[in-house]
């Protein structure tokens, strides 16, 4: 008496295709992922209190403090070396000297990012304004809708609070014709190969319901050995992930505990050596006398070299840079240089200080002293100092 096969009820409605899910699916991801982008960059600038959150350093004024040349000499616009900071609003009253600041200029739409070098309040009218100058310029920059003397509290766009390095040079690279490109390139590729991949056919369920003789006919015809070379990198991967899946309640503080103990480790040991934390040297430049808004100074240029051999533990917070008198010890002029990050290597930055107009005599000579102002991450902090003469001649 021959058996009869019974189907399971929902055998068939568990064997049709389910591309038309998994096209949902792929398309509210997408979605999703559409508006985390573009809404990013207002979620930020709700909490950073500004309507321009994020920046690009597009020009070599504030190397190497921030780097974003365009210059042909440089790299020219394809140099993807550009820093993408993050800027926070903030009353004009919360800017000190030595805050690198966002303003807009006169004439252009780019925001420009230099160093605030003093600040002038106008009692009479309650209102701020700001000098600045970038850590690469030789000159202050008068003129091409900069006009960075006199910046007015109303052009003030926020204070500079984070950088992310390489970030700014990709992000301008895919705002160009050939970024973006293959921007859409990539994006489709992606999006097709997903659609493939959820219409692949899946591999069928064992039917629980069909007979002995069927079930030892299966068998042997799958027991053929499974050779290397017949195993895909799709069925590693997919092993790979099945056994994470079992073990990551341990892989993953592993990883964590992996990444706190070796990372300072291999940090201090890339470290350079032999080298001094702090400043390096100092040079004098030129004096020269600007109008600002509260009245004539004069600015000490001056080249100052700083270094960071690398240690995890050290932090090289800022330094300041004072114009003094050697015969009475007085100090007539300071200006403060602070960085976001912590650094690794050598920065040589054009700096000065102001100097109030009839402080310096012609034919005498004077002090410039650079102090690094220097922090361990265990809360010891400590400074060096080195001074070099120069005589004023207007």
């Amino acid at each position: 008496m021959s058996r009869e096969k019974n189907n399971h009820p929902n055998q068939e409605q568990k064997s049709q295709p389910t591309w038309r899910k998994d096209l949902i699916e792929i398309v509210v991801v997408i979605g999703l992922a559409l508006i985390i982008v573009f809404g990013f960059n207002w979620f930020l600038g709700i909490v950073l209190n500004t309507d321009t959150p994020i920046v690009v350093v597009t020009s070599e004024s504030m190397q190497p403090t921030y780097w974003g040349s365009r210059r042909p000499e440089y790299g020219g616009d394809s140099d993807i070396r550009k820093d993408m900071l993050f800027v926070r609003g903030v009353p004009p009253s919360e800017i000190k000297v030595g805050d690198v600041i966002v303003f807009e200029p006169t004439t252009e739409d780019i925001p420009i990012v230099h160093r605030v070098t003093a600040i002038y309040y106008n009692e009479t009218t309650g209102e701020y304004w700001f000098t600045t100058k970038g850590d690469n310029n030789q000159s202050f920059i008068i003129g091409m809708g900069v006009e960075e003397l006199t910046i007015n509290e109303s052009r003030l766009i926020g204070k500079v609070i984070g950088r992310i390095g390489y970030l700014g040079g990709i992000i301008s690279y895919l705002q160009q014709g050939r970024g973006q490109i293959i921007l859409i390139v990539a994006v489709a590729i992606l999006f097709i190969a997903t659609i493939i991949w959820s219409l692949r056919p899946e591999e069928e369920d064992e039917d629980v319901f069909s007979s002995t003789d069927e079930k030892e006919e299966r068998l042997e015809e799958t027991s053929e050995t499974v050779t290397v070379e017949e195993i895909t990198l799709i069925d590693r991967f997919s092993s790979l992930y099945q056994k994470y899946q079992k073990n990551k309640q341990i892989i993953i503080p592993l990883v964590i505990l992996t990444i706190i103990i070796f990372i300072p480790i291999i940090d201090t040991l890339d470290a350079n050596w032999g080298t001094e934390l702090g400043i390096v040297d100092v040079s004098y430049i030129k004096t020269e006398k600007y109008e600002l808004p509260g009245g004539e100074q004069w600015f000490v240029f001056a080249d100052v070299t700083v270094n960071n051999p690398g240690f995890w533990h050290h932090r090289f917070q800022k330094f300041t840079l004072s114009i003094v008198d050697p015969i009475t010890g007085e100090n007539l002029g300071n200006n403060t240089w602070t960085i976001v990050y912590n650094f690794e290597g050598e920065k040589e930055i054009n700096f000065g200080a102001w100097v109030d107009d009839g402080l310096l005599v012609s034919g005498q000579s004077y002090n410039i002293t650079a102090t690094a102002h220097l922090q361990t991450k265990f809360g010891k902090t400590w400074t060096t100092s080195m001074t070099t003469p120069f005589t004023f001649s207007p």
